[in-house]
């Protein structure tokens, strides 16, 4: 085995290499933990932000249905002459000469209207 002429000798320095080596190691683990300590808050910023986007794109998502179902529903009261009718008839309680319209009413929806004879049950 060939032995490096220029490199220096080893010398045991005894419990202060120990010291040495045990500083080295606090060293090296105080700048890992100061680094992660830099990272840690913005790893959970950085999940907070990603769990705010997964909620406002399910909430687009929603919008974008009930945008297309309004289009959908607006492309039919123009262009769908039965469409028009019924929505008429629904909402001005429009009928046919040969139609009658009956109205529910419910009790618990408006006390004030309580048909004759109900108040004793």
């Amino acid at each position: 085995m060939k032995r490096n002429r220029n490199a220096a000798p080893a010398v045991d320095l005894g419990w202060m290499g120990a010291m040495t080596r045990a500083i080295r190691w606090c060293l090296f683990i105080g700048i890992i933990g100061f680094i992660v300590a830099q990272y840690v808050p913005l790893i959970q910023k950085n999940q907070s932000l990603r769990e705010n986007l997964s909620r406002w794109s399910e909430r687009e998502a929603g919008l974008n249905a009930n945008h297309r179902d309004n289009l959908a529903r607006l492309n039919s009261l123009r262009h769908d002459p039965r469409t028009i009718e019924r929505t008429a008839r629904e909402r001005l309680q429009l009928a046919r000469p040969d139609e009658s319209i009956i109205n529910f009413v419910n009790v618990e929806q408006n006390p004030a209207v309580v048909p004759a004879g109900a108040k004793g049950r």
